[in-house]
């Protein structure tokens, strides 16, 4: 929605919203009002500020990005600190004001700044919400620090089988919309169409609508009818939530052979005429096979597909099972980005986003479970405050993300090419399925939490544990399989081998798997490989102590190296080789190898 609010109520409620993130109280807003008519905008913003230079420059930058609901955007926060510390913190107040003025005039921003796009119309849907609170004698105090002020309950309406024109200038009630909440609901399929033309005016308005292409159950000595597809391209505008509940589910089959169930059909939601949508939800849908007979077959599933999306537009899934596929329009930058939102989507659903280089997938709730394809995103970033397990298949990826997210991860991602990936775990007890290709080197940060990491000896990856009692599984070790070592000088032999921080002795396990068990040198021969003139001396050593098919774990300066030896005799490039960096001692007990 445009700028609804100007001139010093504009200027009093950016200040309470991007500051406070509240709406003031009737009376005290009226008195803020005054002051600012009276000192000018700029006195007043700066008289505001003053309660907030007791935070950091770094607390300003989150506290004010994270209200004004321009965050996650690392680079944007890290600008805003260094900026707070030229300008001064004293200057807070006409910062926040300066932003939220900015942020209000890119509704239909172009190039770089589209991606504000969509936070631009939140933020003018709040202001204006916000005044409407504060300027209604009935506030007698404060609103709640979070709210948008919005939870004014407006009215349901209903769309009908035909051409439905919903707006707040509609002169039949059941077609006007309000300046509050209002719900517009289809809830039969057919009901939403390419020719309806809603406006939801003010407030935060939502669509919920059922969508169904889903095939027939087989019928006895036949076969189920398909489910029919279509695409639709409804006309919205001030709509901020959209929720599709799409079934393209297959049916089931029947006892007779060839008693197939119809397969489901395909659904495409155009969002290309969405104008201040905010949030684009797959909500309840369902995509599933249908279940097979005594004989007949069941129907395939369909697909769902939500095309046209604009750049900023957060879209997500909640409640559901089912695959979808998410197109955005005018992805033809270098580094576009865009937000996958996550709220109970269960049964390992596969979420597609193209053209994106800069994907968020934000774990809202719940506990979710789904594969991610994004083979165009060069930088995943995974938040939250919803349990993850996710498959993410990005080939062109080189950044995975799971510094914020603080409940458990579970992340299966397989490289590809030779191309370096880093990888980095959450707060939680996550686990890592991480499968290399050749050269392909992975550096992989677990972070805190009691972590499992399995990974495989394609390269020389390295791997950081962090704080936690992880456990460590590293397969295909030695053999033509493994990445080769380069035993040409002390310094390559290093390079090359799989180093692993933060391992702790007696609290970590590291489990190689490689066909090989464990060698038991004596300690004359563990202290004559620790006094080689150096790593490649020592290695060589290890693997003739060692013998063929063994692996033996010695120390050379101050980390613990573990060879795997292969079975040929002595060191050859064939064999693996992982460092322990600055462990000293290994326990037995801590490591093994079968």
């Amino acid at each position: 929605m445009p700028v609804q609010i100007f001139g010093t109520d504009a200027i009093v409620t950016t200040l309470n919203r991007a500051l406070n993130d509240q709406s003031p109280a009737y009376a005290v807003y009226n008195n803020q009002v005054a002051q600012a008519t009276s000192v000018g905008a700029s006195a007043f913003a700066l008289s505001f500020g003053t309660g907030f230079t007791t935070l950091t420059e770094d607390q300003l930058s989150t506290k004010l990005l994270t209200n004004l609901g321009v965050l996650p955007n690392a680079a944007l926060q890290t600008a805003l600190k260094d900026y707070l510390v030229q300008v001064g913190k004293a200057n807070i107040g006409i910062v926040a004001l300066q932003l939220g003025q900015i942020l209000s005039g890119l509704e239909n921003a172009t190039g770089d700044q589209a991606a504000f796009s969509a936070a631009a119309v939140a933020w003018n849907n709040e202001v204006t919400a916000s005044y409407t609170y504060s300027a209604n004698p009935a506030s007698t105090s404060a609103s709640p620090v979070g709210s948008t002020d919005t939870a004014v309950t407006g009215v349901t309406l209903s769309l009908t089988s035909g051409d439905d024109f919903i707006s707040p200038a509609a002169s039949e009630a059941k077609f006007k919309t309000t300046a509050n909440n209002d719900t517009i609901l289809a809830s039969t399929s057919g009901f939403l169409g390419s020719s309806d033309v809603i406006d939801a005016g003010a407030g935060v308005d939502s669509l919920k609508a059922t969508l169904t292409a889903a095939g027939a159950d087989a019928p006895g000595g036949g076969v189920g009818t398909p489910g029919a597809g279509f695409t639709i391209a409804p006309t919205l505008s001030n709509v901020e939530k959209v929720y599709i509940k799409a079934n393209v589910s297959g049916g089931a089959g029947n006892a007779g052979a060839g008693d197939d169930g119809g397969a489901g059909g395909n659904i495409i939601v155009n969002a290309a005429a969405f104008t201040g949508t905010t949030e684009l939800w797959s909500d309840g849908s369902t995509a599933a096979a249908g279940k097979a007979g005594i004989a007949g077959l069941g129907g395939a599933a369909g697909s769902i597909t939500f095309s046209g999306i604009k750049l900023g537009m957060q879209v997500g899934v909640t409640g559901s099972s089912a695959s979808a596929t998410f197109d955005f329009a005018g992805a033809s930058g270098a580094a576009d980005a865009a937000t996958v939102a996550l709220a109970s989507a269960t049964g390992g659903a596969t979420l597609t986003v193209g053209s994106i280089e800069n994907l968020t997938v934000n774990s809202v709730s719940g506990t979710n479970n789904v594969v991610i394809a994004a083979n165009l995103a060069e930088k995943v970033t995974i938040t939250g405050a919803g349990a993850l397990t996710a498959t993410v298949t990005a080939a062109n990826a080189t950044v995975v993300d799971a510094s914020a997210l603080t409940k458990a991860l579970g992340l299966t991602f397989t490289t590809t090419g030779t191309t370096a990936v880093a990888v980095t775990g959450g707060m939680g007890a996550d686990t890592f399925n991480i499968t290399g290709t050749l050269d392909a080197k992975v550096t992989l940060v677990a972070g805190d939490g009691a972590d499992t990491v399995n990974i495989n000896a394609q390269t020389a990856n390295k791997i950081t544990l962090g704080a936690g009692a992880d456990t460590l599984n590293i397969t295909g070790l030695a053999g033509v399989g493994a990445k080769d070592l380069d035993i040409s000088t002390a310094s390559k032999l290093a390079a090359s081998a799989v180093e692993v921080t933060d391992f702790v002795s007696g609290t970590d396990v590291l489990n190689l798997t490689a066909g090989f068990g464990k060698a038991a040198p004596t300690g004359t021969e563990l202290a004559n490989i620790a006094a080689s003139s150096s790593l490649l001396t020592a290695a060589q050593l290890a693997a003739t102590t060692a013998g063929v098919s063994k692996s033996i774990a010695f120390q050379y300066g101050a980390d613990t190296y573990i060879l795997v030896n292969d079975a040929a005799a002595g060191l050859s490039v064939n064999d693996s080789l992982i460092k322990l960096t600055g462990v000293v001692t290994l326990s037995g007990a801590s490591w093994t190898s079968v």
